[in-house]
């Protein structure tokens, strides 16, 4: 995509490479980037970021850190969630409880009115801190994924080519500027 127009880029076989689908379409007055993206040199750039990533991974006590650390953080969550869904019980126990007081006729509807509303805000609160742990053991999983990328990186940099089906499902989005700055955005998370 080009980061000026936000226009796909086209494929130019004469050029081998791409260009801005804005620019070609509509002109300089659309968009100025005009430069074309070599093809090859995309295929280099990702073939060096992969490279580079499996190096950082391939020392097995680096992996195993990020293993452990990984188990460490998402024991950590485990309990905060408890935590929180113990807290939410707790506080509807205590909902009830001045129901009790108000059938009993020991506080004013008024006082039960006050106190529901006191104790549902902090349920409120606690069920946003329990969606929040929710993103973060999820967020775990994302990185635990990362810790296999290594196996597969392997499996990668032994091929000969990178085929258009393995580049879609490792690169996200390429986008790139007038300067004909790259910006790679990858499928996968770099836990570096």
């Amino acid at each position: 995509f080009c980061e000026e127009c936000g226009k796909a880029m086209w494929y130019k076989a004469n050029q081998h490479g791409y260009r801005c689908g804005g620019n070609i379409k509509h002109g300089d007055c659309f968009c100025k980037n005009r430069l074309p993206i070599r093809e090859g040199e995309l295929k280099e750039i990702i073939e060096e970021d992969l490279r580079e990533l499996f190096k950082s991974l391939q020392d097995e006590s680096f992996a195993a850190t990020l293993t452990t650390k990984l188990e460490t953080k998402k024991q950590l969550i485990m309990q905060e969630i408890s935590a929180v869904e113990d807290a939410i019980d707790q506080l509807q126990n205590k909902k009830l409880d001045y129901v009790n007081l108000y059938t009993d006729d020991l506080i004013t509807k008024d006082e039960l009115i006050e106190f529901r509303m006191l104790i549902d805000k902090k349920v409120e609160a606690a069920k946003a801190k329990q969606v929040q742990l929710q993103e973060s053991m999820k967020q775990c999983t994302e990185e635990s994924y990362s810790i296999d990328l290594r196996k597969k990186l392997k499996d990668l940099l032994n091929l000969k080519e990178l085929t258009p089906q393995l580049l879609h499902t490792l690169v996200e989005k390429i986008s790139c500027t007038v300067e004909e700055h790259i910006r790679i955005q990858y499928t996968f998370i770099n836990p570096i």
